[in-house]
C-alpha cells in the first residue's frame, strides 16, 4: 500500500528564485551529506550562498556568458503547482534550470531573497520537513545518486543491502540496519515490484547500468512513497534496457505512484505522463498538456534549433534535428 500524504497537492512553488554567486577561483566542495545518516532538519537555516540577495547580474543579457563573482539567476520567479496523480515531465535544454528545480524538491536548494521577498516551496502541503520524513512521501532517483552507487565504497553492497540503505537515507553499509526482519521483507517486496528480485544477492558493482537503476528505484520505494522523482532515468542505458526500465515506470504509475520526470529527452516521456512544464533560462517557457506542447514548432523554440517530433504507436515521443 502507498503511504497516504495528508495533502493532495504534491508541489506548490510561489515566486521562487534561486541564485548562484559564481566563484572567482576553484573551490573545494564539502563531502556529500548522503554518506551519513539523514538526520538534518529542513527547518534549519541554509548555510550556502543560495540565500544571497538576487540583485547583481539581473540585467545581464541571457546570451552573455556569466562572469566570475557575478550573481546569476538559475531559477527566476517560478510558480508551479502539481497535484497528486498528475504525472508531469519537467523538460528543457541543458542549463534551463531543471536540476535546480529538482534540488528544490529534494531540499538541497532553498529559495533566495529577491527584492526583499522569499518565495515559498510547499511539498505535500508543508514548507518545512525533516528530510527522512520527506523521503517516506517522495522517492528520488537521480544521476548523482546513480554515480554514488556505482563507486566501490557503495558498489560493494548487494542489491538487497542497497535497498535496505534507503530506510536510513545513507549510502554506506556501516550506517544501515541489515538484520531487521520487517525491513528485509519490505526491501524484498520493493525488488519484486521492479522485477529485480533475482538481483538481491549480487553486488552492485556486478550489475549493468539498467539493473542498478532498477535497484535504486526499489531503494526509493521501501517507504511506499506516494511520488517518485526521476532525473533523466535512462541515461547510460541501451535501447533494450531503456525500454524495460520505462515499462517498470509505467507499472509504478499504474499502481498509483505520481511520477515527476526531469529530462531533456522526450523519448523518456511515458504515455501516462500527460502534463509538460517546459523550462528555459530559469523560467517557465510553457505549461500544459503534452499533446499541445510537444510538437516541432514549440520544441524548436525551446531548444533553439529546427526540430521535428513524432509519436509512435506505443504513445512515446521521438525528436530529431533537421537543421
Amino acid at each position: 500500500m502507498i503511504d497516504e500524504p495528508a495533502s493532495h497537492t504534491l508541489l506548490r512553488l510561489r515566486d521562487v528564485t534561486v541564485v548562484r554567486s559564481l566563484p572567482a577561483s576553484p573551490i573545494t566542495l564539502p563531502a556529500s551529506p548522503l554518506t551519513t545518516p539523514a538526520s538534518r532538519r529542513d527547518d534549519a537555516e541554509p548555510t550556502d550562498d543560495f540565500s544571497t540577495t538576487a540583485t547583481a547580474g539581473a540585467d545581464r543579457q541571457r546570451d552573455e556568458p556569466p562572469r566570475a563573482g557575478e550573481v546569476v539567476r538559475i531559477l527566476d520567479r517560478i510558480s508551479l503547482t502539481i497535484e497528486r496523480g498528475e504525472h508531469t515531465v519537467i523538460l528543457g535544454p541543458n542549463g534551463s534550470g531543471k536540476t535546480s528545480l529538482l534540488k528544490l524538491l529534494i531540499r538541497q536548494f532553498y529559495p533566495s531573497v529577491d527584492d526583499g521577498q522569499t518565495g515559498a516551496v510547499e511539498i505535500w502541503g508543508q514548507t518545512r520537513w525533516h528530510i527522512d520524513e520527506l523521503r517516506k512521501r517522495m522517492g528520488v532517483v537521480s544521476g548523482e545518486l546513480d554515480r554514488e552507487f556505482s563507486l566501490p565504497r557503495s558498489g560493494r553492497m548487494t542489491a538487497l543491502q542497497a535497498v535496505l540503505s534507503g530506510f536510513d537515507g545513507v549510502q554506506l553499509l556501516s550506517f544501515t540496519a541489515q538484520h531487521d526482519a520487517a525491513r528485509i521483507g519490505e526491501a524484498a517486496r520493493a525488488l519484486r515490484l521492479v522485477s529485480a528480485a533475482a538481483l538481491a544477492e549480487r553486488p552492485l558493482l556486478t550489475l549493468s547500468t539498467g539493473e542498478r537503476r532498477r535497484v535504486l528505484i526499489a531503494r526509493a520505494l521501501v517507504h511506499r512513497p506516494a511520488a517518485l522523482v526521476l532525473d533523466e532515468p535512462t541515461t547510460g542505458l541501451d535501447v533494450v534496457a531503456a525500454a524495460a526500465f520505462l515499462k517498470t515506470l509505467s507499472a509504478l504509475a499504474d499502481a498509483g505512484i505520481t511520477l515527476i520526470l526531469v529530462t531533456h529527452h522526450i523519448e523518456e516521456i511515458l504515455p501516462e505522463i500527460r502534463r509538460a512544464v517546459l523550462l528555459r533560462d530559469g523560467r517557465i517557457f510553457a505549461d500544459g498538456p503534452c499533446e499541445d506542447l510537444l510538437d516541432g514548432a514549440m520544441l524548436s523554440q525551446l531548444f533553439g534549433g529546427v526540430l521535428e517530433v513524432g509519436r509512435g504507436a506505443d504513445g512515446r515521443y521521438r525528436m530529431w534535428s533537421v537543421g
